[in-house]
């Protein structure tokens, strides 16, 4: 009878041992089975915000560790284009832009509002206000990285970016409210102010009248269509996503020296007015870099902070989900710690059980040698018998394991999410979600978003480490009997 057979038929002939076996693997598999599928729940969890969150990411002031006194008067120093290049040629980097911003007015050119006008936005005077966002990519980041399609017209020339052309692309909605299409031709003001004070008349409206006008008349090239970020309200009541959404309504793209000649017109003027109070000619850029993944954010952040001024920090747009992950941090090392004590008790608690049955069949082992059975298979009939059992356990406590780490889990995380709210917890949107790159994500999207469930990688990790447990397990014991010699087992 070969060592298979002789394995099923001990499993028949014990049912007692056997069941009892089935139970207790079954009871242990269930805390592994919960602490796995709970661990595998929030990396899935992660990863999927974080690729909802896309994979750009800028350089920014890190205004929250920056010596403000010991700079005194002085404003912190831009960021060189050398600088920004010498981050773009870092690997993770897929496409890579920077930009210099500059407001402009106009008196005839209306802004895309919301629908319950809610959204407030202008300066001194009557005129409406837009913001001019520089490009240097000429294919134009927004649209190569997918916030925004190109509805009509064409994107920029890299001699038109190279010379600093008039042209301009305009969003969809500010076309249609203004009838305008692509070859038409807008009018923006860029008002110099100084210091005067702001003038209403009777009805209280703001007519204060600039100081020095300059006037450009931009062609509109192209027609984009932004991604508009539909979402729910907060529970909170924290964000209001439709001001994120109108401002990339009424941003209007030029080649960056236009945004530049622009942002010197007022410098300029500031500094022949006011010498003792001149205003650096600085040019502040604000870098985009979209990687190739956003898994490679972490690496990017490490690399790329080697690279920058130290008052400069690397945003990610995956960062606004750290902010909010704390519980389910939280859940994934509770079921870290559980994992760990649940193998090391299995391991112990199997060990000696096996080992109490062979010590009811050192006889029956010792035959098996004294007849000349090769020790590799009685070894092999022993395992064989014990895995049989404990794959059964396994496979019955997967799912039961599964549907209690689900309860259980999700309990916890609710709790976790309340109190994080009730101690003030915090969203993060970042520069990113300003400049139409990021988003900010909420705790209750992530504890919507998280879910326990079978997929292939937890049964496959649940099996491995239930297995290779109870082989180990069982291992132990048998070599310890094997030492002895068949004569002295017999006696």
């Amino acid at each position: 009878m070969n060592f298979f057979k002789r394995a099923m038929l001990s499993i028949v002939r014990r049912p007692g041992k056997s069941v009892i076996l089935l139970i207790l693997i079954f009871i242990l598999g269930n805390i592994i089975a919960g602490a796995i599928s709970v661990q595998q729940a929030v990396a899935n969890t992660e990863k999927s915000i974080r690729s909802q969150l896309g994979a750009a990411a800028t350089l920014s002031l890190d205004y929250q560790n920056i010596d403000w006194e010991a700079l005194g008067d002085q404003s912190p120093p831009s960021l060189t284009v050398a600088e920004m290049e010498a981050v773009a040629a870092l690997p993770q980097v897929k496409y890579f832009d920077y930009s210099a911003m500059a407001g402009l007015s106009s008196k005839t050119l209306k802004r895309v509002e919301s629908e319950d006008g809610g959204v407030v936005y202008g300066g001194m005077g009557t005129d409406t206000y837009f913001s001019l966002y520089g490009i240097e990519y000429a294919p134009m980041l927004a649209i190569e990285s997918g916030q925004a399609t190109l509805a009509d017209g064409r994107v920029f020339t890299e001699s038109e970016v190279k010379n600093g052309s008039q042209v301009v692309l305009i969003s969809k909605q500010l076309a249609e409210l203004n009838d305008l299409k692509v070859g038409d031709k807008i009018t923006l003001d860029n008002n110099y102010y100084g210091d005067v004070k702001a003038v209403y008349d009777s009805t209280g409206e703001d007519t204060t009248a600039p100081k020095k006008v300059e006037s450009y008349d931009l062609e509109v090239i192209g027609i984009f269509e932004p991604k508009i970020e539909v979402k729910a309200e907060s529970k909170n009541g924290q964000m209001d996503f439709d001001y994120m959404n109108i401002e990339k309504q009424n941003m209007i793209y030029s080649p960056n020296k236009v945004a530049i000649k622009a942002s010197e017109f007022q410098s300029e003027n500031w500094n022949a007015d006011y010498p003792d109070q001149a205003m650096p000619n600085t040019v502040f850029y604000q870098p985009v870099y979209i990687l190739n993944d956003p898994a490679e954010g972490e690496a990017f952040r490490a690399e790329a902070s080697a690279l920058i001024p130290e008052l400069y920090t690397v945003e990610l747009s995956s960062d606004s989900y750290k902010a909010v992950a704390g519980p389910l941090e939280t859940i994934q090392w509770i079921a870290g710690i559980i994992l760990v004590v649940a193998i090391a008790a299995s391991l112990i608690i199997l060990s000696l059980l096996v080992t109490l049955f062979l010590r009811d069949r050192k006889h029956e082992i010792g035959v098996y040698l004294a007849l000349g059975e090769k020790r590799l298979k009685v070894i092999g009939q022993i395992v064989i018998e014990v895995f049989s059992v404990a794959l059964v356990a396994i496979t019955l406590s997967l799912f039961s394991g599964n549907m209690i780490a689900q309860s259980i889990s999700s309990t916890m995380l609710q709790n976790q999410m309340i109190a994080e709210q009730e101690q003030g917890g915090s969203y993060y949107g970042g520069n990113l979600e300003w400049l139409g790159y990021g988003s900010s994500v909420s705790s209750e999207e992530v504890a919507d978003s998280y879910s326990v469930s079978l997929d292939p990688t937890t049964i496959l990790l649940f099996y491995g480490v239930g297995s290779l447990t109870v082989v180990v397990s069982t291992l132990i014991p048998i070599l310890y009997i094997l030492r002895l010699n068949p004569r002295k087992i017999m006696m």
